[in-house]
């Protein structure tokens, strides 16, 4: 994923939103049920982008958000801090 300057909140979200959606397709579709997938780094990503957003305009994460980027990391080994 392209990285961006962190104040764009609209387009941060929107990536999230796209990442969802498409990873929601691909779990349709049976694919790669049983490893990681792009789909999932691809939200990952989006979810890393839109963590810094929030935390460069000093806005609270969603649990949800939180929670996403937590199991996201462990699945793919990160260790990047969380933005709070």
């Amino acid at each position: 994923m392209t990285q961006r300057q962190p104040h764009d909140l609209t387009t941060s979200f929107r990536a999230v939103e796209r990442a969802r959606a498409t990873l929601a397709t691909a779990r349709r579709n049976g694919s790669h049920r049983d490893a990681a997938t792009p789909e999932q780094r691809e939200l990952l990503d989006a979810l890393e982008d839109c963590a810094d957003a929030l935390a460069f305009h000093g806005q609270p994460i969603s649990y949800r958000m939180h929670n996403e980027l937590a199991m996201y990391r462990a699945l793919f080994c990160t260790r990047r801090p969380p933005a709070l």
